[in-house]
């Protein structure tokens, strides 16, 4: 996308560019902090990282770095953030970036990580206290980044409830949310859940000039455990959720709130009641209004589906600085890879997974899979929505 974005002064030296993001050996999972620093033109993203086992474990950030968010270089052989001190002892987990220091300085970036301090972290064990939320720094562009002597910013989850999963934070602003509330913010949130009620998104205001301090406002989200809207392209929204983003879409003069999420705990819907794993995860959508609520600000269910019927897993975005369309990145698992991802007829529409040719070795799963793909139809008046679920 040349001549889209400002070509200033370049913060690390660029090797010839490569479409392929390669790292280094070792197991790597989600998405971490992808952004654009509008100061040098460069855009970021970060990863999970096991570097010493292609297991789970161990877990650190690699960050990598582009001119364009399609070439990418790898910003050293090393992890950028690493297990160090006790708050963040048992790994450096999901999080994202914003592209100022913590009071708001430019020249400066801020990732913001879930540091935890205790495992297991899943959502099937107790969770309570084990992980909280931490920010690290950096003032050469985004080469070297240093941990706040703040941290941790948020130690755990909010008092008086039992979690089952609080992690994976997102900051952004959201300008619906300040017109409902009154006053101009930031927002942040931790995904998770709460023990016998549902999933669940934990909400809070963050000044602009002080990305350290994280107000608390409720839980954005108030769902059952397991809800699944009827409809044969609706989604089971599963115990606890990962990675949520949340965004405002629009179309001409229509605009609608969306979380995307990764969820856990929810059956998939090509298993039968008597084939269903409870250690399910995919990737979902929900749509819906904002209002507010004697508890806070809530999102409520309108609509919502599958976003991805192949193996793509933690969507993390960001808003494209030039075109303002969102950019949404996921990890996708080895003997998974996704090549051919739709086929089309009339009326009918499916997603289908080939993963004939994505790997050589014999033990790995080459199946073709596929789901139904949802569409959407605005009547002549452009004022009403029709669903569809055709495959």
């Amino acid at each position: 996308m040349p001549g889209l974005l400002s070509r200033a002064k370049r913060p690390l030296r660029h090797t010839p560019p490569a479409y392929h993001l390669k790292a280094p050996q070792g197991w790597i999972n989600d998405p971490c902090a992808p952004g654009y620093d509008a100061a040098t033109g460069t855009y970021h993203l970060f990863y999970q990282w096991n570097p010493e086992s292609c297991d789970w474990g161990n877990i650190v950030w690699g960050h990598f770095t582009s001119r364009d968010g399609v070439f990418w270089e790898h910003n050293g052989a090393d992890a950028v953030l690493k297990p160090s001190l006790p708050y963040d002892q048992e790994g450096i987990f999901t999080g994202c970036f914003y592209p100022t220091g913590l009071r708001g300085e430019q020249g400066q970036l801020s990732v913001l990580y879930s540091s935890v301090t205790k495992l297991p972290i899943h959502w099937t064990k107790p969770y309570s206290r084990n992980a909280g939320l931490s920010v690290a720094v950096s003032n050469d562009g985004g080469r070297e980044w240093h941990k706040s002597e703040l941290n941790p910013i948020l130690p755990a989850e909010p008092d008086g409830i039992t979690v089952t999963g609080f992690r994976d934070p997102y900051l952004a602003e959201w300008p619906a949310l300040d017109e409902m509330r009154g006053e101009k913010s930031l927002y942040g949130v931790m995904s998770g859940g709460i023990l016998d009620h549902g999933p669940t998104v934990f909400l809070y205001a963050v000044a602009p000039g002080d990305l350290a301090t994280w107000v608390h406002l409720g839980q954005l989200v108030n769902l059952p455990v397991r809800f699944r809207p009827p409809g044969r392209w609706s989604a089971d929204f599963g115990v606890n959720w990962e990675c949520v983003n949340f965004m405002t879409l629009r179309n001409a003069s229509e605009e609608t709130h969306f979380l995307v999420l990764g969820s856990e705990g929810g059956s998939k819907l090509e298993l039968t009641d008597d084939d269903q794993d409870p250690q399910d995860v995919q990737s979902l959508w929900m749509a819906g209004p904002l209002e507010m609520s004697a508890e806070g600000p809530q999102m409520k269910h309108e609509y919502s589906g599958v976003f991805d019927h192949g193996c793509l897993y933690a969507p993390n975005s960001y808003e494209h600085p030039a075109t303002k369309k969102r950019v949404l990145w996921g990890w996708l698992k080895e003997e998974e890879l996704s090549l051919a991802r739709r086929e089309s007829k009339a009326q009918d529409e499916e997603i289908v997974v080939d993963r004939s040719q994505s790997n050589s070795e014999a033990d790995v799963n080459k199946e073709k899979v596929s789901g139904p793909f949802t569409l959407f139809r605005f009547d002549s008046e452009g004022s009403e929505i029709h669903h569809y679920a055709l495959a």
